[in-house]
């Protein structure tokens, strides 16, 4: 992404794996999603199981170069695992971007976009 220089743009990222970019809300304006970002342990987690040390943000562009964090207002943190990618696409064929995130380890997690700023985990389709 281009910035002018010493532009704030209020987003507020740390180093990550990936960036997607989506108009979740479909305000025409494009929204990030940044995954992989880590955190620090709270606990010792072995190397598989649950893991404390991984998440993702949802960022919406409210217009002019600002970005709000919306991760949890929209539930679209994902599961935790060690996340690489996210890909949108229209799950349901209802008009609204969806979400599946690849997970290292752990599970993926699949969002179903409810079209009012939120999202809904359901189970995978086999095979994922």
């Amino acid at each position: 992404m281009v910035l002018e220089p010493g532009r704030d743009t209020t987003l507020k990222l740390e180093q990550c794996t990936a960036y997607s970019v989506v108009d979740f809300d479909r305000d025409g304006k494009l929204d990030l999603y940044a995954v992989g970002l880590p955190q620090p342990m709270a606990r010792h987690v072995g190397w598989l199981g649950d893991n404390d040390i991984d998440r993702n943000q949802l960022w919406r562009n409210t217009g002019d170069w600002k970005f709000q964090d919306v991760t949890k207002a929209s539930g679209s943190k994902g599961n935790g695992a060690w996340t690489f990618a996210a890909v949108w696409f229209d799950a349901n064929q209802d008009g609204w971007p969806d979400m599946m995130t690849a997970c290292e380890l752990g599970m993926n997690a699949f969002l179903i976009n409810n079209g009012d700023g939120t999202f809904r985990e359901v189970k995978l389709p086999e095979g994922f």
